[in-house]
């Protein structure tokens, strides 16, 4: 059994994924350290402040997660991958399960601010939750998605929100949540992007 912790930085997936390992007893992995420690990553040749996955590091990747899977039956994979680790036959033949994790921009702008992060940085990421961009890219996947909005929830209301959607709701799975309807996140994302100059937070090539 493989469960897949996906979602745009800040929603939360790392408390989550401890969270739930403990209640299920799974090991838990995350993609972002497995990638460096295999060199699968490079500096964005964009010169965003972040690296990126080299060419096929996505099979690389889910070939190594399934191999440890094998050895210990149950295992909680935090990425912001998803889509890259279910193209590769070893993982999506098997037995898994996707939690998106999702927050309402404006909470998410105010969890990225207090990472330190670069304005930039910030604003990219909260653009991509407005735009669902890591639910898009799940959209072949929504029959086996929860999708679990952490705005306003602890790490342990978020695993129980996830265990009543598939136990209470019986498998309550899709992906369905859009911030561009709600006034109040298109407004945080338009103020915030005419607040900053995003080439000012660019690294030298």
């Amino acid at each position: 059994m493989i469960i897949i912790v996906t979602g745009t930085p800040g929603t939360g997936k790392t408390t989550f994924a401890r969270k739930l390992s403990s209640e299920l007893n799974c090991e838990t992995i995350s993609t972002s350290r497995l990638a460096v420690e295999l060199g699968l990553v490079e500096r964005d040749p964009t010169g965003r402040a972040t690296h990126v996955l080299l060419p096929g590091a996505g099979g690389r990747l889910a070939r190594h997660i399934c191999d440890i899977d094998r050895t210990v039956g149950c295992l909680i994979v935090e990425t912001t991958y998803a889509d890259l680790l279910l193209e590769d036959e070893c993982i999506n033949s098997g037995t898994v399960l996707i939690v998106l994790l999702r927050a309402h921009p404006s909470i998410l702008l105010d969890r990225l601010a207090r990472r330190g992060w670069p304005p930039g940085k910030v604003l990219e990421n909260v653009e991509a939750e407005l735009a669902n961009a890591v639910g898009a890219s799940l959209s072949a996947y929504a029959d086996e998605t929860v999708e679990v909005d952490t705005s306003l929830s602890t790490p342990s209301d978020t695993v129980d929100m996830m265990f009543y959607k598939l136990e209470v709701w019986d498998w309550n799975t899709g992906i369905r949540i859009d911030w561009t309807r709600d006034s109040e996140a298109l407004e945080t994302v338009s103020r915030l992007s005419l607040s900053i100059d995003l080439d000012q937070y660019r690294l030298p090539l």
